[in-house]
């Protein structure tokens, strides 16, 4: 039962899957021959039986099985010739001898009977090895025969294996063939790119190029390939220069890895660099060219030229060009050719010639008008009058001048410009200007760099050659100076010199008097000491000079001087002139006292000390503190009567609602007690010094009422405490304190007079850097507001980033470093923790920046293959401290309507460091809007926003009768939207709807007096409506008829709105 059960189930699956079979005529008589098998008596019959049935067809069911198994072909045919037909007969053996004991069908156990042993029995006698009988099987020999079929079929698998093994590694080496060509190809086209981009230096046929170049722009491409998407990170190349055959190499190593894509980017982005280069090389040698005409205009060798002249000459070839040549350059009297000009104080517009340039600064009063503000009087008023009288006869010439371009070669060599590039592959033989050097603006004289500067900006970005020729032959032939004029230059700039030698004097003469450090000197015994000057014979005309002065009780450096130049100018004026400055400055020299040897070292030695707390530049507060503890401490060791007393110090800053001060260092005894902890106002007295501006010196602190003590211990502990707010000389407002006690030595009195004297010296200083300080904070919140409306305004910007061009010291103000503080981008703005330094001798392709800001002249250049409008800011001393790079991309300049506002917002830029100074240094401050007056953290906030509006009230102001008359004239041309802008400011300043006939006596003066922050003007619904309808100003208004006028407006309108919204979320 148990071979015919398992012969069936196989014959059914076979029947179906196994083609190898040969005995498979007769299902029918296989079940018959089971069926006798089963039913006859098996003593006699079960061999005879077996015997048949193992003969029949179930003896090839049983071998074709095994082909069934999950195994390798080799291990079958190994199984199945050596093991598996001895098996069967073992176990055919024992089915007899079970079967002959009538045991397959009982669950009787034989004990004399086990098959385990039988089949063992069997195995071991028949080993293989050494008996060759059991291929008598005829199982055997049908597994025999089918093996042998199955070696056949498994040879004719192998062939088939083989003959596909070759195919395959055919193919394979084809691939490879192709795929080795195809990386040598590709290899040669990488090549012969890295050939194109070596050439595109502009390197000479057997040139070589120097390998600092090349890693300069590795380093600038690594820095811009953080912000994308392409990382890559080339190490920089060791060798001093690199020929083709080098230059390929390398750069071949070194992309290897890179996908064809991204090294086709690569390159493109390289080349790129090496097309900027070519046009720095250009502007370079441009430079120098422009520079030798300046030398060439320049006869006396003066080193200076009349700023007017050259803008006149400027200004008249530009209006000789026809307008085809002039879209190759920039108008004279716009930017970035000029500064935009700033309003006084009054926020009146200055009316400024658009052939010069000039800021409005009120001085003191008291404030003397020096020799050379005279001497440019005179200039500015002689050249005034010879505009006027030649007025009409310079336009009549203008008239007839038509400038007609020529080819570079008909000019002279030495004064001709190509667009082809000079090589300089080796930056040491890159001519820079010395970039650390800055140059301070001058109204009325340009120099050598700022000439070129200005010349270069009015040529444009397309540098054509024959407009720039043209030009300087222009100049060549219409620049003059006249005899007078160079005379006056003359005299002014001899009258410089004396100025500067004068206040030098000046200055050590205050210095020693400054006997207490502290940074001013009394008037009241300097007032004695002038009024006998000359025996008393001027004290009339000194007593007159001095009642200017009378509100003051001290004097700083600057007041001493320009009360010594007012005295000196007021006694030529009375007394015939022949007055000597030197000898004014020397009669109260010899009238100071004499001191000792001991109290001159110790005054010398402050002073020293001071110098170095100003010098140390303002965004290196942790440095500055400790240099300020330091000079205290070693002051006391040095000079103090108790110099071995133990001084606690530490400064604390007010925050910015003025109801707290933070201690932000301290001496290592107080760190744990005080570093970071708030003082709020009303505890202790701190506060009391900070709205008085007076020090306080407590002699004795032990149980004393007024003082906070952070430990309580210390409340029953002698001890000295001196506390001194941080304050301009001066000034009335104070912005932190600092304090010094000896409570943790217990000494009482602990201090001098003349310790405490220079403790407010080190705290004036101090003051000075925080004002820094507070001029940088305040800056960017201004910036954040010019990036915030450059995303409104100015769709086309790209990109913004700010650069501070910062003193190395800050009594060194020549010379400065380059750093760049913020990028803005796609609405983010991200600033630097710690600004990063520009160099042009270290990074050749940031040289346009730091030439802008050396020269303190606006551009416009090409980098990379986008467009920077590059804005030059300088502050009333009239260095540049700042530029404003804003990429509009590939564009070469922006759509009309954005330029117009992005040149004014440059301009309220300019208006905003003007008042920022006036509030830090003048300690004056400006109040015109309500919101202003609620905070000043809220007024600085916004401060940009505030100007801007105020501006456009004073472009309403200075519309002329013709200009509002023609506008109203063309009421019927007004679009819809154009109509509500004016209906909606017509009931916000008005409250209701008025005639266009009354808008020039009652619109404007209204919209001019509107102060959108009040709570008077609380129109919630206007205000609803004015934001949709500046959500959906339609463009094509600008095509308007008057479309200026309707500008103005719309910028009002958006200007007010964003200051009441402004003033509600505060």
């Amino acid at each position: 039962m148990l071979v015919g059960g398992s012969s069936r189930t196989h014959r059914e699956q076979q029947t179906m899957q196994n083609n190898n079979q040969q005995t498979h005529s007769s299902i029918d008589d296989d079940d018959n021959l089971l069926d006798n098998y089963l039913s006859q008596d098996r003593k006699k019959t079960s061999s005879k039986i077996i015997q048949e049935v193992a003969s029949s067809t179930i003896i090839e069911s049983l071998t074709a099985e095994w082909w069934t198994l999950n195994l390798s072909q080799t291990v079958l045919n190994d199984l199945l010739e050596n093991l598996i037909p001895l098996v069967v007969l073992a176990c055919e053996k024992v089915i007899n001898e079970a079967d002959e004991r009538h045991l397959i069908e009982t669950t009787t156990s034989d004990r004399s009977f086990n098959p385990i042993n039988r089949l063992a029995s069997f195995l071991m006698r028949n080993n293989p090895k050494y008996i060759h009988y059991s291929s008598l099987s005829p199982y055997h020999y049908s597994m025999k025969s089918l093996l042998n079929t199955k070696k056949i079929q498994v040879l004719k698998i192998y062939g088939e294996e083989e003959t596909l093994l070759r195919t395959i590694l055919k193919q394979r080496q084809n691939e490879r063939s192709q795929q080795y060509d195809t990386i040598s190809k590709e290899e040669e086209r990488r090549k012969n790119l890295l050939r194109t981009f070596f050439f595109d230096w502009n390197v000479p046929e057997r040139g070589w190029i120097q390998t600092r170049l090349i890693n300069n722009m590795i380093e600038q491409f690594n820095e811009i390939s953080k912000q994308n998407d392409l990382k890559l990170n080339i190490s920089p190349f060791q060798s001093h220069r690199m020929h083709l055959g080098a230059f390929t190499e390398n750069f071949l190593n070194s992309l290897k890895n890179q996908s064809l894509e991204n090294f086709d980017s690569i390159i493109n982005t390289y080349r790129h660099y090496a097309q900027t280069y070519s046009n720095i090389v250009q502007e370079h040698e441009l430079n120098l060219l422009l520079q030798r005409l300046f030398n060439k205009l320049d006869d006396k060798q003066s080193d200076y030229l009349l700023r007017q002249n050259v803008m006149k000459v400027l200004q008249t070839f530009y209006n000789a060009l026809n307008d085809n040549d002039k879209q190759y350059v920039n108008q004279p009297n716009q930017w970035p050719v000029v500064k935009q000009t700033i309003l006084n104080n009054e926020m009146e517009s200055n009316e400024t010639s658009s052939e010069s340039e000039t800021v409005q600064q009120e001085k003191p009063p008291g404030s003397p008008v020096t020799n050379e503000q005279q001497i440019v009087s005179s200039i500015s008023a002689d050249e005034n009058i010879k505009i006027d009288e030649g007025q009409e006869q310079t336009n009549d010439e203008q008239k007839k001048i038509n400038i007609e371009l020529k080819h570079p070669s008909v000019y002279e060599a030495e004064f001709r410009f190509t667009n082809e590039h000079k090589p300089i592959y080796n930056l040491e033989h890159f001519d820079t200007i010395d970039h650390e050097k800055s140059i301070q603006f001058d109204e009325q004289l340009i120099d050598k760099i700022q000439f070129s500067a200005l010349l270069i900006s009015f040529c444009g970005l397309k540098k054509n050659e024959m407009v720039i020729s043209a030009l300087i032959d222009y100049f060549r032939s219409n620049y003059k100076e006249t005899n007078e004029e160079k005379n006056a230059k003359k005299i002014l700039m001899q009258q410089r010199l004396i100025d500067a030698e004068q206040r030098t004097q000046s200055d050590l003469v205050f210095e020693k008097m400054n006997t207490t450090c502290t940074g001013l000197i009394k008037l009241e015994p300097l007032a004695n000491i002038l009024k006998q000057y000359k025996e008393g014979a001027a004290i009339e005309q000194i007593e007159q000079v001095l009642q200017t002065y009378q509100d003051q009780k001290q004097l700083s450096s600057t007041q001493f001087y320009d009360l010594l130049i007012n005295i000196h100018q007021t006694l030529n004026e009375t007394m015939g002139g022949g007055e000597n400055f030197d000898e004014l400055l020397k009669y109260i020299d010899n009238q100071q006292p004499q001191i000792n040897a001991s109290d001159r070292t110790r005054i010398h030695t402050r002073h020293q000390w001071l110098k170095r707390i100003r010098n140390i530049p303002f965004r290196t507060l942790g440095y500055l503190y400790k240099e300020v503890m330091d000079i205290i401490q070693k002051d006391s060791e040095t000079f103090s009567n108790q110099p071995s007393k133990h001084l606690s110090i530490y400064i604390a800053l007010l925050e910015n609602n003025r109801n707290q001060i933070r201690y932000v260092a301290t001496t290592n005894d107080q760190t744990d007690l005080l570093l970071d902890k708030t003082l709020q106002r009303g505890e202790g007295i701190s506060f009391q010094i900070l709205d008085s501006g007076k020090w306080a010196y407590i002699n004795q602190t032990k149980n004393h009422s007024s003082i906070k003590f952070f430990n309580p211990d210390d409340k029953n502990q002698s001890g000295s405490f001196v506390l001194i707010p941080l304050k301009r000389l001066q000034h009335t407002s104070s912005n932190g304190l600092l304090g010094i006690d000896t409570i943790q030595d217990k000494k009482e009195k602990a201090f001098a007079q003349h310790e405490v004297q220079f403790y407010e010296g080190v705290a004036s200083a101090l003051s000075d850097t925080f004002t820094f300080v507070d001029f940088d904070k305040n800056m960017m919140k201004i910036l954040q507001r010019f990036t915030y409306w450059i995303e409104q305004r100015c769709s086309n910007v790209s990109i913004v980033d700010y650069y501070t061009y910062e003193p190395t010291s800050m009594n060194t103000p020549t010379e400065r470093l380059l750093k760049h503080v913020f990028t803005y981008s796609n609405g983010n703005l991200t600033i630097f923790d710690t600004p990063k330094l520009v160099n042009s001798r270290e990074q050749v392709f940031k040289y346009n920046l730091e030439h802008a800001a050396v020269s303190c002249q606006s551009t416009i250049t090409s980098f990379l293959g986008q467009t920077h409008m590059i804005q030059a800011i300088r502050g009333r001393d009239n260095f540049c401290f700042s530029l404003i790079d804003t990429n509009i991309g590939e564009q070469e300049d922006l759509p009309n309507e954005q330029k117009q506002d992005l040149t004014t917002m440059y301009r309220c830029i300019y208006m905003a460091v003007d008042e920022l100074e006036q509030e830090l240094i003048d300690d004056t401050t400006k109040q015109f809007l309500t919101y202003e007056k609620q905070s000043d953290e809220m007024r600085l906030n916004y401060l940009f926003d505030r100007i801007w509006y105020m501006d456009i009230c004073n472009k309403i102001k200075q519309l002329s009768s013709d200009t509002i008359h023609e506008f109203i004239n063309n009421k019927s041309k007004w679009n819809d939207q154009i109509k509500q802008i004016l209906s909606i400011i017509s009931r916000l300043v008005k409250h209701k709807e008025l005639n266009p006939t009354d808008y020039a006596t009652i619109l404007f003066p209204a919209m001019i007096e509107f102060d959108p922050t009040t709570k008077e003007h609380d129109q919630n619904d206007l205000w609803n409506r004015a934001e949709q309808l500046i959500k959906t100003i339609d463009q094509s208004i600008w095509q308007q008829p008057s479309s200026d006028v309707i500008k103005i407006f719309y910028d009002w309108l958006t200007l007010a709105y964003e200051l009441e919204k402004l003033s509600k979320t505060q």
